[in-house]
């Protein structure tokens, strides 16, 4: 009895060398095989890869540094613009319309134009009287051409309104004859089809 036993235990031994431990060792290997089939990404590549998503967040990081910038930039550009206009309320130069558009748009954030489309970056002037003869130099910035009006007031005095293709920058001169008092001060503003709100710039008048 104890015979037999001892034949059935070697008999199922050898069957499982047999028959189950290969099939267990033949999974093992084709684990190990679908491994070893993935490739590695290269060394430059992954380094590529990673280069360009760095680049593509320092880029992103400069664009909102810029945008905050020249909000910034044109809230304090509105806020001067508003001042000034008071100035020229007081000496008769501007009226009170005028003052209402100029500080209502400083109120509500600098008269941004960021993010409706609007190509105006900059413009500034200067002025000289020379003879009563007034010569006007205006330089702008642009992201991209437009077509725009541009007009030059000395408080509620038109001197000059005229339309200009703008490029991405440039300098506008204006040469007119004016009669009466000195102009003191003149303001501009450039209106472009895609702006909301004008670009605008003021500076007191040199006298030669």
């Amino acid at each position: 009895m104890a015979t037999r036993d001892h034949s059935n235990r070697i008999a199922r031994i050898a069957w499982f060398c047999a028959f189950v431990l290969p099939l267990i060792l033949a999974i093992v290997l084709l684990v190990v095989k679908s491994a070893d089939a993935i490739p590695p990404l290269p060394g430059p590549a992954a380094q590529a890869i990673e280069g360009e998503a760095e680049e593509e967040a320092e880029e992103e990081g400069e664009e909102e540094q810029l945008q905050a910038e020249e909000e910034a930039q044109e809230g304090e550009e509105a806020q001067a613009e508003c001042e000034l206009t008071r100035e020229e309320f007081e000496e008769g130069e501007a009226s009170k319309g005028e003052v209402e558009e100029a500080c209502s748009g400083g109120q509500r954030g600098g008269g941004s134009n960021a993010g409706n489309g609007c190509p105006l970056r900059s413009a500034h002037v200067h002025a000289i009287q020379k003879h009563g003869r007034l010569k006007v130099t205006i330089g702008y910035t642009s992201a991209a051409p437009t077509a725009a009006t541009i007009e030059v007031r000395a408080g509620s005095r038109r001197i000059a309104s005229l339309r200009r293709k703008l490029g991405m920058s440039g300098v506008i001169r204006i040469a007119k004859k004016v009669r009466g008092k000195a102009v003191r001060r003149i303001s501009v503003r450039i209106k472009a089809p895609s702006c909301s709100k004008p670009k605008t710039a003021s500076a007191k008048v040199r006298q030669a």
